[in-house]
């Protein structure tokens, strides 16, 4: 899967959940990356 950089800093930020950015990315593996790389903050 392929994401914008503006995709991607919104799910950093969290400025935008992982279903408005795609509804293939809610899967757990990926909810389990973007909660380690929030807590890296």
């Amino acid at each position: 899967m392929e994401l914008s950089d503006n995709d991607l800093l919104d799910l950093h930020l969290a400025r935008k959940s992982i279903v408005q950015v795609s509804t293939e990315l809610d899967r757990e593996e990926v909810r389990e990356v973007l909660c380690m790389l929030r807590k890296t903050h």
